[in-house]
C-alpha cells in the first residue's frame, strides 16, 4: 500500500535535498537555492517527517548524509534532471532519426515522393516509409496517426487539416503511336467533337469524393466521353494504350516519363478541357508542430516539385 505521507513531497523539497548532498552544509545550501537558511531548516524538517530518517546528521565539516539519503540521491538526481528535461527544446537531428513515415496516395504521386525518398535514404538510414492506397477513411487516418501524410488534388484543404500545393500538372492525351488523333493534331489544335469519337481510360483514385470537384467547369459532353477502362492505377493505364485505341488523360509529366518509349504520342486536350490540377499534400492539424513531420514536409515540398 502507499504511503500518504509522501504526498507532500514537492518540487522545491527535491532541490534542498540535492544541494544539502552536494554542498553538505545548511548556509551553503540556502545560498545555492536563494533562500533563507532558517526557511532551509524548516524544510529539512518536513524531509526527516517524509522519509522518517535524520537524511543528515552534524559532523566536524557540517552534514553528513545517512544511509537512507545516499540511496536516495541518484534518484532524486534523476527525478529533478527528468522534470528539467520537459523544458528543454530537442534538438532534431534527421541523420540520427528512426521512424516509418506511412503516406496515403496515388501511384503518380511517386513524382513528388521520390525524390525526397531517394535523399532522404542517403543520409537517414533510420527512415522508411509506407506507401499504401488512400480511400474514403483517410481523414480518421490522419487524424489517429495512422498516416502522416494524404497526397490528393483536393481543391481546398478538408477542415482539422492542413496542407501545402505542390506543382501544378498540365493535363494531355496520350495515345499510341500513329493514333489517327495524332494524325489530325499535326495540322491543328485538337476540337471537343474530334475527342469525343474515341473511347478512354479514365482514373478513379480513391477517395472518388475528392475528383468530382476537379470536374466543375468542364464541358458536360467531355464529362460523359465514352468510357472503356476504369482504374486507380496511372501507370498501368499508361501502357493499356500501347496496343489499342484507347486514349489516356494524364498529367503531362506521366506522358513524358512513359513517352520515352517511342510507341507512344502525346497530344494536347481541346482548350475547355485543358484545366489540369494541382496536387496537395495534407497532413493532420494534431501533427503540425511535429518536428519529424516538419522536416519531411520541406523535403517533399523543396524536391517535389515537377
Amino acid at each position: 500500500m502507499r504511503n500518504n505521507k509522501n504526498t507532500n513531497l514537492d518540487w522545491e523539497s527535491l532541490c534542498l535535498f540535492q544541494a544539502l548532498c552536494e554542498t553538505h552544509n545548511l548556509g551553503k545550501a540556502a545560498l545555492k537555492l536563494g533562500i533563507p537558511q532558517a526557511t532551509v531548516s524548516r524544510m529539512l524538517s518536513r524531509l526527516r517527517k517524509i522519509f522518517d530518517d535524520e537524511l543528515f546528521t552534524r559532523c566536524a565539516g557540517g552534514l553528513s548524509p545517512t544511509a537512507k539519503a545516499l540511496a536516495l540521491e541518484s534518484k532524486v538526481n534523476r527525478l529533478l534532471a527528468e522534470y528539467e528535461s520537459l523544458f528543454e527544446e530537442e534538438t532534431f537531428d534527421p541523420v540520427s532519426l528512426v521512424r516509418e513515415f506511412r503516406i496515403a496516395c496515388a501511384d503518380h504521386a511517386l513524382f513528388f515522393v521520390e525524390p525526397a525518398v531517394s535523399a532522404i535514404s542517403k543520409e537517414c538510414p533510420g527512415v522508411t516509409f509506407k506507401l499504401v492506397a488512400n480511400d474514403e477513411d483517410w481523414p480518421k487516418k490522419l487524424h489517429s496517426g495512422e498516416l502522416d501524410f494524404v497526397i490528393f488534388p483536393f481543391p481546398q484543404t478538408p477542415e482539422g487539416c492542413r496542407s501545402l500545393p505542390l506543382s501544378h500538372c498540365d493535363t494531355v492525351m496520350l495515345v499510341r503511336k500513329n493514333h489517327p488523333l495524332e494524325i489530325l493534331a499535326k495540322n491543328h489544335r485538337l476540337t471537343l467533337d474530334e475527342c469525343l469519337d474515341w473511347k478512354y481510360i479514365l482514373i478513379r483514385a480513391q477517395p472518388e469524393s475528392g475528383l468530382k470537384p476537379l470536374e466543375i467547369g468542364l464541358p458536360e459532353a467531355w464529362q460523359n466521353r465514352m468510357i472503356t477502362v476504369k482504374t486507380p492505377y496511372f501507370f498501368s493505364a499508361a501502357q493499356m494504350v500501347k496496343n489499342s485505341d484507347l486514349v489516356f488523360t494524364c498529367s503531362r509529366t506521366l506522358a513524358q516519363e512513359v513517352s520515352n518509349d517511342a510507341e507512344f504520342a502525346i497530344l494536347e486536350l481541346p482548350v475547355e478541357c485543358a484545366q489540369g490540377f494541382t496536387p496537395r499534400l495534407i497532413w493532420h492539424e494534431r501533427s503540425h508542430t511535429d518536428p519529424a513531420l516538419q522536416w519531411l514536409r520541406s523535403m517533399i515540398v523543396a524536391h517535389g516539385h515537377m
